[in-house]
């Protein structure tokens, strides 16, 4: 995991050339996510985090991924939803969408999207996310124009096992039906 935004952006480039790619996804992490007590405490630090490492992807990335909220306990707010504003600025500038990886709250994806509406705001949907900690979230059905990445893998039911799709017990026909709805994902 690269401790800065310019350490970020080194990785990137170098995978960039060893790939031959002309861009990827990059999957960031921020100490604090959305949880409620440490993001009022630290607002502007969390937020110039995510904000730095856009900036240093500008053309290296067409979608950056964030996890957001990473305890169950903890509700979406008001908040978060000044802190998405702010780093969707950040997109707007670099020309790259910003993709909520669906984690533990079920509410948490209905409440940003039914109060940000932005051209730049999408999902990176975790199938394994969905299976064991939000299976009653109709991401398929609700969220499907949202979606831009895929986290695809496996688990039981009961823990982000990251098994090989068809390992557990995720109905991959179901997911399959639902992806048919997505122009820009090849199955």
């Amino acid at each position: 995991v690269p401790d800065s935004a310019e350490e970020l952006a080194d990785r990137i480039k170098q995978i960039i050339k060893e790939t031959k790619c002309k861009k990827v996804n990059v999957i960031a992490h921020s100490k604090g996510g959305l949880d409620v007590k440490y993001m009022i405490e630290n607002f502007d630090e969390i937020c110039d985090d995510y904000c730095r490492q856009i900036e240093k992807c500008c053309g290296l990335t067409q979608n950056f991924v964030i996890h957001l909220n990473g305890n169950k306990d903890e509700q979406p707010s008001k908040f978060g939803l000044l802190r998405l504003k702010k780093i969707l600025k950040v997109c707007d500038k670099c020309d790259i969408n910003l993709c909520v990886e669906n984690l533990c709250v079920e509410n948490e994806i209905p409440y940003i999207f039914r109060h940000l509406k932005h051209k730049r705001l999408k999902i990176c949907f975790d199938t394994g996310h969905q299976n064991f900690l939000t299976p009653k979230l109709p991401m398929l059905k609700k969220y499907i124009k949202y979606i831009e990445v895929l986290h695809m893998h496996d688990n039981h039911g009961l823990k982000d096992e990251h098994l090989i799709c068809g390992r557990g017990t995720i109905d991959w026909g179901e997911i399959a039906k639902g992806f048919k709805k997505l122009p820009q994902i090849v199955l």
